[in-house]
């Protein structure tokens, strides 16, 4: 199980948890704790989030005394069932009306082109649903199908949310061409308009899961988006299929069979390869740095970097000598003496850099695989993608970063952290390459075209904190897609250098980037792209979502027939 707290030298919380502590609101005062408060928190924050006020008066007796009476774990906490919640609760409040019942069809797969001809409803306002004996709906299904429509125009596609056969919550992102071209993420939930549904089945196939697949494709490959409803309509024992090649609008980039049957995976081509500017910015550290440094001129295989180490006013001889004697093979040491601030020190780096591409790497990242930069520069050069981010693990082989949700504790949050990274739940989110709507610039690789037309980072408000996550979102108001790329694979050992986010000079810097961060782009309303409003907005850890299967009572034969 992974502690709740980590203690460093003068006993503050580990940095990972100052994101949700320092955003949510509720509790940081030991007086006056209002019920509600008490009640929306588990006993271990309220604990931990006082503890922290204490920490900021500089009265550690009362700290230590918060800190050390919670001994609950995370691991705890979602094995305890605290987060689950009833998932079909705004279902459950929808009733539906004869228009709205009509305006929903199952379809008997071995029999696709049977349509009851008792529906008179209008076929670009009504869908369909193939059944191959495997498909169950809620009872409220055709009043959301109906309102979703209506709402986005009625699209030629529809997905939801779905539940399998025993159970479990299937939790799906907003549409990914990326992601649905490895993975079929839609699965046996999915829509089609009546009218398209007709125009498909004018070229004779035999309907399968695979088909429906297809089905999507074609759509996607004529430039429609497939839109996602986030209501647990549909329950299923369906299998993942097994897939085919798809064309992608990603020309350049192909998928080819994997060793899982479900899942295709990208292969990367060898081409002329840019020069990428390897920035990576330190003070002292010598411990992480040179494992760094080494495993970029010994463990990577791409053949054109230069590898600029900035050096914000190191003074322990043995970095230094370090710097030194890496200077004779190649790498060159640019000296920043200047305060520290993250932004300025990575723009200044950029300006000095040679390279067509940028890669922002912390010095606290280690390599694992040796194509890594490769895979993250065949994205980073497409002309819709902006920021490619990595998986990123701790030494203990755990997730640190699987891509970032902006809006997660009211500020941003790492998806996944501290889970298995060889998980196949949660549909393969771990595993496969995705749209996020940011990554982390401990490992960022971004064209510099691309970084220098958004102003690079912001070091005027954004010094330290929040800086990565803020040039995403610039990228992705130009245009520009953000990816996790998850073929490529290193070592965080986080904020090992920098030191720990929440010591006393550093708090008031951290809630001033804070407040502006979450005042510019407005995240305590953002809903993310990724995630589903059944989720925890603030947990990071993804839950294990169960829904009643006696909810879903709507078959065949009632819709059908």
């Amino acid at each position: 199980m992974v502690p709740l707290v980590e203690t460093s030298g003068d006993w503050l919380p580990n940095l990972r948890y100052r994101g949700y502590f320092f955003t949510t609101g509720g509790v940081l005062h030991t007086e006056g704790l209002k019920t509600a408060d008490v009640e929306r928190f588990p006993a271990w924050q309220v604990r931990l989030r006082t503890a922290l006020r204490e920490a900021r008066k500089k009265r550690p007796a009362a700290m230590l005394s918060l800190l050390f009476s919670s001994t609950q774990t995370l691991s705890d906490y979602h094995q305890s069932g605290c987060h689950q919640r009833d998932v079909l609760a705004s279902l459950s409040a929808l009733s539906v009306t004869r228009e709205q019942q009509d305006s929903l069809l199952i379809v008997d797969g071995a029999q696709p082109e049977r349509l009851n001809p008792a529906m008179t409803s209008d076929a670009t306002r009504r869908y369909i649903i193939v059944s191959f004996d495997d498909i169950c709906l809620h009872p409220a299904a055709p009043a959301a199908i109906a309102q979703a429509a209506h709402r986005n125009g009625f699209p030629p596609i529809l997905y939801s949310q779905h539940v399998g056969a025993s159970g479990e919550c299937v939790v799906k992102p907003e549409f990914d061409p990326v992601f649905f071209a490895t993975y079929d993420f839609i699965g046996p939930a999915v829509f089609f308009r009546e009218d398209l549904y007709q125009t498909l089945l004018a070229t004779p196939c035999k309907l399968s899961a695979l088909s429906l697949y297809q089905m999507v494709a074609k759509q996607i490959s004529a430039g429609e988006t497939p839109v996602r409803i986030d209501e647990f309509l549909v329950m299923s024992g369906r299998q993942a299929t097994v897939l085919s090649e798809v064309s992608t609008h990603y020309q350049t980039m192909k998928t080819e069979a994997s060793d899982t049957a479900a899942l295709r995976q990208w292969h990367y081509p060898v081409t002329d390869a840019p020069l990428v500017s390897v920035i990576v910015p330190t003070y002292n550290g010598l411990n992480v740095l040179r494992p760094c440094i080494e495993s970029l001129l010994t463990a990577t295989s791409y053949p054109n970097t230069e590898i600029i180490v900035i050096d914000n006013n190191s003074d322990d001889k043995d970095t230094l000598n370090y710097l030194s004697s890496v200077a004779t093979r190649g790498v060159r040491v640019i000296r920043y003496p200047y305060p520290f601030n993250y932004s300025a020190i990575n723009n200044f780096a950029a300006s000095k850099a040679n390279g067509d591409v940028l890669c922002l790497l912390n010095n606290d990242v280690e390599v694992i695989e040796p194509d890594w930069l490769n895979k993250m520069v065949c994205w980073a050069r497409l002309s819709d993608v902006g920021a490619v981010g990595a998986k990123l693990l701790y030494g203990s082989g755990r997730i640190q970063h699987a891509g970032v949700v902006v809006g997660m504790g009211n500020a941003a949050g790492h998806l996944h952290r501290l889970e298995e990274h060889e998980q196949t739940h949660h549909g393969h989110r771990i595993s496969q390459n995705q749209m996020m709507t940011a990554v982390t610039a401990a490992c960022l690789v971004v064209e510099r075209t691309k970084f220098d037309k958004v102003g690079g980072l912001d070091e005027k408000h954004l010094a330290v904190a929040y800086n990565d996550i803020d040039l995403c979102l610039k990228l992705n108001q130009c245009g520009y897609q953000t990816l996790y790329c998850a073929d490529a694979v290193l070592y965080h050992h986080e904020s090992v250098s920098r030191g720990d986010d929440l010591s006393d000079d550093k708090i008031k810097r951290y809630m001033r980037e804070l407040r502006y961060f979450q005042k510019n782009w407005r995240v305590k309303q953002l809903k993310d792209r990724t995630v589903s409003k059944h989720w925890d907005r603030h947990m990071e850890r993804v839950p294990k979502l169960t829904a009643p299967v006696d909810a879903f009572t709507c078959s065949v034969e009632k819709l059908s027939s």
